[in-house]
């Protein structure tokens, strides 16, 4: 897929945009994984959370093996810099060459197209 299709509003993979997938790929089924994941999330004060909750930070108080703690923090979701880093700091961690997110999008768009 190249930029310009995958950027293109009308383009040939607008049957997949901005849709989570229930089918299987492999391993894994994204629709299923997204459902999980939104299971494990805290809710907010008016029953809505962030998709993204900061993580409490590192204290005395703050046990992450203790299944009563609090793993995130209520009201606060991790901010737009610091999902700019996570791909770029994960590869870094596992050793992989460094990818940013914009790479992740295109490449995620060609194997989800080469799935359908």
């Amino acid at each position: 897929m190249s930029e310009k299709e995958k950027c293109k509003k009308d383009g040939t993979n607008t049957r997949t945009s901005g849709v989570i997938p229930f089918i299987q790929l492999g391993e894994i089924n994204p629709g299923e994984f997204m459902v999980f994941y939104q299971s494990l999330l805290p809710d907010g004060e008016d029953g809505k959370g962030w998709l993204f909750p900061k993580a409490r930070a590192v204290s005395g108080k703050f046990n992450p093996h203790d299944p009563l703690s609090d793993l995130y923090e209520m009201k606060q979701k991790v901010g737009v810099h610091k999902l700019e880093q996570m791909l770029p700091t994960l590869c870094e961690v596992v050793g992989h060459e460094k990818r940013t997110n914009h790479s992740l999008r295109a490449t995620a768009g060609d194997y989800f197209i080469r799935q359908i």
